[in-house]
């Protein structure tokens, strides 16, 4: 994740990384900012619906990040 949000901030137009998806043959892995310093990241096989794991790393974000505040 390090690497991608250095690359993104180098981007002028670009601001802090919300969201990543990788998709690789066999697993999805989501990851989103739960704060400037965390990601919350998800990794499942391709069975799974690429809208499900959004739902699910969305239901979630809230509780993490009030966790780590």
């Amino acid at each position: 994740m390090g690497i991608m949000v250095k690359t993104v901030k180098e981007m002028d137009s670009m601001e802090d990384l919300e969201e990543t998806i990788v998709q690789t043959r066999n697993a999805w892995m989501v990851c989103r900012m739960a704060t400037p310093a965390f990601y919350l990241g998800v990794v499942v096989n391709r069975a799974s619906t690429l809208g499900n794991i959004r739902l699910v790393v969305g239901k979630y974000l809230d509780k993490v990040r009030q966790l780590l505040v």
